[in-house]
């Protein structure tokens, strides 16, 4: 991120929503841009409802992974304790990823067909890179339509 995004995001609100980036500095998706009040209410309310859900399981996470790496300091580490934070830990991060996508699926189901190509787009660009991004926007829009389109 540039000087200026960061200079820029410290003076805005977590809940500005205009031209050029959103609260984290990154620029909005064409979906973003593209939301009703309404429904933009909507998805905000899943993002508040996702992050009180997430943060006890992973604070609680944070908590075990101190917790075992203190174990491991031990001349006699008891394997036992750590094969159990372990599982303890597999089973809080299995929750979490199936809350994040679970409210993934929520946001789609509020977002119009175009809104949700858009929001395909990103996740996937975001599990791939930019690379993968480039390639969906010239095959959903060709090539010289890419430039012009914002994915």
């Amino acid at each position: 991120m540039e000087y200026g995004a960061i200079e820029h995001e410290s003076t805005c609100s977590k809940k500005a929503r205009h031209s050029g980036h959103d609260y984290r500095g990154f620029s909005e998706s064409h979906w973003e841009k593209t939301l009703s009040d309404a429904k933009n209410d909507a998805i905000e309310g899943l993002k508040i409802s996702l992050k009180k859900d997430l943060a006890v399981a992973e604070e609680t996470v944070q908590v075990k992974k101190t917790k075992l790496n203190s174990i491991i300091t031990v001349d006699k580490s008891d394997r036992t304790a750590i094969g159990k934070l372990i599982d303890e830990m597999t089973e809080l991060e299995k929750e979490i990823l199936q809350k994040r996508y679970e409210h993934m699926i929520k946001v789609r189901e509020i977002l119009t067909p175009e809104q949700r190509d858009s929001y395909d787009m990103r996740i996937l660009a975001k599990s791939h890179g930019i690379e993968v991004m480039i390639k969906l926007c010239t095959f959903f829009y060709g090539e010289g339509e890419r430039d012009s389109v914002e994915c």
